[in-house]
């Protein structure tokens, strides 16, 4: 038979399982009162409370980063330097500014190559935060130098990557103010007038259609990087149309076509859904070319849906 546990054993496992919940939540209140102190921008107390913390348990690497920052704040360079060696696989902190902050370390330390480096690999991993590199009073004293304005452009270009990056300009021919035709040179109806706009620091082009007979429609375009398609999401009194694509090669020119499907809310259409793409074209004298398609079957065989001519406004007034 098992002897059962004496009182005293019992009492003895009870404290010391009391004692060991006691230290982890004495742990979480240091950690938190280090999180109030790194808001509240008390640099000497998130060290001191950093440095408690680290003497009981492994810092985590949010733990590492603010107390490399508070080192930072405090102007001591090499304290912020070795702490932020110790970021290792960082999951939570993004890698560009944990460059950035090596940089700020240097930048202490005097340490002017290595400062330029650290802002390098900042900028390459995607560092954006152009206020914060501005007002800090670490590079001020560079403001004047190429290499300060190089990384000002580098940063700009992560900050608006579709004002640099030339993929998301390849729709920018359709930009304009347009009046529509159903036949070049005008000699058909006028279908209606567009307006193609850029938003969102050039990463967004909205379509504003309204048609001869009053009718409307809206579209958002957008390159999306992940998949390296241009994407188009319009919507009409019951008719809503998602497609995506990029340029293709005519026989004669180069064009944007976008292949998706048409979703019809009126039942009289059989089917409701259907195959669906656009070709936008670029013509002589600034002329463009839209033509729409659909099919019944698949995309064996299209038939066509829309076919238009655009001309600038400022140019048809006679």
């Amino acid at each position: 038979m098992h002897k059962p546990i004496s009182i005293s054993l019992a009492k003895f496992i009870w404290i010391l399982l009391g004692s060991m919940v006691s230290a982890d939540f004495a742990l979480a209140e240091t950690r938190s009162k280090a999180n109030q102190m790194y808001q509240a921008e008390n640099w000497q107390a998130v060290i001191q409370a950093y440095e408690h913390l680290s003497n009981e348990e492994e810092l985590t690497e949010v733990d590492l980063f603010q107390l490399a920052d508070a080192f930072i704040h405090s102007k001591q360079g090499q304290q912020a330097l070795d702490t932020n060696a110790k970021i290792l696989n960082p999951q939570r902190i993004p890698v560009a500014q944990i460059h950035y902050q090596k940089a700020q370390a240097y930048s202490l330390l005097q340490q002017t190559t290595l400062m330029w480096q650290a802002l390098h690999s900042a900028t390459a991993s995607g560092f954006s935060n152009l206020t914060q590199y501005k007002a800090d009073n670490g590079f001020s004293g560079f403001k004047s130098s190429a290499k300060y304005q190089q990384t000002v452009a580098s940063i700009e270009r992560n900050l608006k990557p579709c004002l640099f990056n030339e993929k998301y300009r390849q729709f920018d021919f359709w930009l304009g103010q347009w009046e529509v035709y159903t036949q070049p040179d005008k000699k058909g109806l006028m279908a209606g007038t567009n307006s193609i706009t850029r938003s969102e620091d050039g990463c967004l082009i909205r379509e504003q259609w309204i048609s001869a007979s009053g009718n409307t429609g809206f579209s958002m375009n957008y390159f999306n990087g992940i998949t390296e398609q241009w994407v188009q999401r319009w919507v009409s009194n019951g008719v809503v149309i998602e497609y995506a694509g990029g340029l293709v090669q005519l026989q004669d020119r180069e064009a944007m076509r976008l292949e998706g499907k048409i979703y019809y809310e009126s039942k009289q259409q059989n089917p409701q859904i259907k195959d669906f793409r656009g070709t936008w074209s670029q013509l002589n004298d600034g002329v463009v070319q839209q033509f729409f398609e659909e099919s019944n079957d698949g995309g064996n065989s299209w038939y066509p849906w829309f076919n238009g001519y655009y001309y600038p406004v400022n140019e048809s007034a006679d």
